[in-house]
């Protein structure tokens, strides 16, 4: 399977965290981060605990490849959905911008087909402080637009055409 973008190798510590995630249970977030000196995509941190508020785990100083079991209740129904999200400030030196731009699609690609983690949804952001909670909920569960109809205005009466209006005519 091909993927557009520049495909970087895994660091062990960055696969052996995605595995856990695999697992389930006690891994609930891992950053990724390019190592633009020995090309490579390494750990920046896993998370094992309760993530109540994402924004104060994230760095915000540096781009990274976020992801995060989102386990949350929706409708009465325990959810536990994985989403990446992508951040890359805009303080960003050019070259970090571009090598992450161009290395996503094939983060996600291994992720996904090496690491056999399943993507519910996928996310972009210059700034971490972007996605708050009540927006990852909107993303996963959209509420439904109410559409109405239109309401075709009734069909004026007929003039002049009707039964009376002929019999007045013949007199």
């Amino acid at each position: 399977m091909s993927s557009s973008g520049i495909v970087l190798p895994f660091s062990a510590d960055a696969l052996d965290a995605l595995s856990a995630m695999k697992a389930g249970g006690f891994v609930n977030l891992v950053q990724l981060a390019i190592n633009l000196e020995k090309e490579v995509i390494e750990l920046a941190g896993a998370s094992t605990s309760v993530i109540r508020d994402f924004t104060k785990v994230v760095t915000d100083d540096a781009p990274r490849y976020s992801f995060f079991v989102f386990k949350h209740t929706y409708e009465g129904e325990e959810q536990a959905p994985l989403i990446f999200i992508y951040t890359c400030p805009p303080a960003s030196k050019l070259k970090e911008k571009m090598m992450y731009a161009a290395c996503r699609a094939a983060v996600i690609a291994t992720v996904e087909n090496e690491c056999g983690l399943r993507i519910t949804r996928k996310m972009e952001a210059a700034s971490i402080d972007e996605i708050a909670e009540i927006q990852l909920i909107d993303e996963l569960h959209p509420k439904a637009e109410v559409k109405e109809t239109f309401a075709r205005p009734k069909r004026p009466g007929r003039r002049g055409t009707g039964p009376s209006a002929v019999a007045s005519d013949a007199q």
